[in-house]
């Protein structure tokens, strides 16, 4: 008899808790995708990676090319680079400005001081707005 009660008991206190949480014993519809969070809202523009994905280390050139929306060319952005090696995270971050070369693209100097893997996060700005921040993952070679 004191069994039941005792489990009647934890029923109650675990139906009172989620109430109090707001859980919910029916599923909540959600719209991020399956394994990841929602999307972020989309941005004006877009980068796209021209170099290779697969540098050799020591100096490389960082050419990207940024579009808007409708496909059109950003030729008056302020565009930089920032490098990080998640491996080494004690080396820092270096950033790097990447300089027109006419439509829409931008090129830099980049030091992969390193092989290994690197992220390459790059933000293309009109004055104080973000037009579209993009990372890519570049894997240097010896």
């Amino acid at each position: 008899m004191n069994h039941v009660r005792l489990i009647g008991t934890a029923v109650a206190a675990a139906v009172l808790v989620g109430a109090c949480s707001g859980a919910s014993s029916t599923p909540a519809a959600t719209s991020a995708p399956k394994g990841g969070v929602a999307d972020a809202a989309p941005q004006p523009a877009d980068i796209i990676l021209n170099s290779d994905a697969h540098p050799k280390m020591g100096a490389s050139t960082l050419d990207v090319t940024v579009k808007r929306r409708d496909g059109s060319p950003v030729t008056d952005a302020t565009v930089t680079a920032e490098f990080f090696m998640p491996v080494m995270a004690s080396m820092g971050k270096t950033t790097t400005e990447l300089k027109p070369q006419g439509s829409g693209r931008y090129e830099g100097a980049g030091n992969l001081a390193m092989a290994g893997s690197w992220q390459v996060t790059v933000t293309a700005r009109q004055g104080a707005n973000t037009l579209a921040t993009k990372t890519f993952n570049l894997v240097a070679k010896e």
